[in-house]
Order: C-alpha cells, then sequence, then structure tokens
C-alpha cells in the first residue's frame, strides 16, 4: 500500500506511522526493514525497543484508522472506500445483466407462444416491467411491496392462480409471477417434487 497516495513515503511519515501504530506496522507498510525503522526511531525518537513492537504506551495512544491522520491509515481508508465503490459498480452491472436476460427471456416467450386467454384480464397489462422485474434482491424477506410494485397489484389479480401456475410450469427464475418471488417458487417446486416423489409406484 506504501506510495498509493504518492509516491515512496518520507522518513517523516514513517516515523508518524511507527509512532501511531508501532514500528513493525510502519516497516510493512513502508517496505522497509524492520532494523531499518527501528534505527530511525533511535536516531529521531530516542526508541529504546529493539524488537519493533508496540509498547503499552503507544498502544493505548493509537487512535482508531477512521480518526488517525497517519499516511498509512489515509491510504487504508482511500483503498478501502475504492474497494467498496467498485464492489457496488459490479452489483450494479451484475444486477442490471440480470434484468436484461430475465426481460430478453420473456420476450422470447411472448414470441413464440400464443398468449393465453387469461393474460389479457391480469391487472399487470399496461404497466411497468419494474414493478415486476426489480434489482436482484438476496433474500425472500427483501422482496417487499416497496421494492417490487407489483407484489401488492398481484394480490388483487383475477388471474392470480394461472399466473402463478404457469410460471412454475415453466420454471421462472426472475421477476414476480402469480404474486410470488424466486424464492418462494423455488420452494413451492421443490415441496411439489417431494410430494409426487412420496407416491408409491402401483404400476
Amino acid at each position: 500500500m506504501a506510495g498509493s497516495s504518492g509516491g515512496e513515503p518520507t522518513l517523516e511519515e514513517v516515523l508518524a506511522v511507527a509512532r501511531a501504530h508501532s514500528t513493525i506496522v510502519a516497516a510493512r507498510w513502508a517496505g522497509w526493514s524492520r532494523s531499518r525503522v527501528v534505527h530511525a526511531r533511535q536516531v529521531h525518537d530516542g526508541y529504546k525497543r529493539g524488537r519493533g513492537h508496540p509498547s503499552r504506551e503507544e498502544l493505548a495512544r493509537e487512535a482508531p484508522r477512521s480518526l488517525c491522520r497517519c499516511r498509512f491509515c489515509r491510504d487504508l481508508r482511500t483503498w478501502a472506500v475504492a474497494v467498496e465503490e467498485a464492489e457496488a459498480e459490479a452489483e450494479r452491472r451484475r444486477q442490471a445483466e440480470a434484468l436484461e436476460r430475465a426481460e430478453q427471456a420473456r420476450l422470447r416467450r411472448l414470441q413464440v407462444e400464443e398468449p393465453a386467454e387469461w393474460e389479457a384480464r391480469g391487472l399487470c397489462v399496461g404497466k411497468p416491467n419494474a414493478w415486476w422485474f426489480p434489482p436482484l434482491l438476496g433474500s425472500r424477506e427483501a422482496w417487499t411491496d416497496e421494492q417490487a410494485p407489483g407484489l401488492a397489484l398481484c394480490r388483487s389479480c383475477p388471474v392470480r392462480e394461472e399466473c402463478l401456475e404457469a410460471a412454475l410450469a415453466r420454471r421462472e427464475e426472475h421477476g414476480v409471477w402469480g404474486g410470488t418471488c424466486p424464492f418462494v417458487r423455488r420452494r413451492m417446486l421443490k415441496r411439489r417434487a417431494a410430494d409426487l416423489a412420496a407416491v408409491p409406484d402401483l404400476t
């Protein structure tokens, strides 16, 4: 991490990190040998501890990473923010790609299948697709009316049962169908498969 915010660390920066976090931390951060940092502290700080471990006094004085002003902690905070932003951007791209795949699959199905009679009576007709296909949600509890407004509309839909059965038959993996999220449908399919397996073969 050394030099990530502006070239090689200076002697003063290394000493500041050592004073705040110990000789060993400063040596690892700066890419210096421990003996080099110890020598610098002996010359400039009158340092007496040869092994480089922090004393109790140093540990007591150590500031939280979020408050410490040494360059090591500044670099650490900058790196952490960059990682968080990169992960958030990757998650946004993943969600957008998943939504695009789901929408393309839905359009392909509509192109090759004749719409069922009941589909025209669904309350979803003419409404935004985003109401039923929100960004990917990581758990059943995350599928709320706020995240997926289509859930609320489905509750009073006159063709809810038909929609759900059709989605189960197609094994729809994305979005809201028949008032259910993907997690609920997976559980329903597993339950049906278990019930079917429990039926004795009488042939």
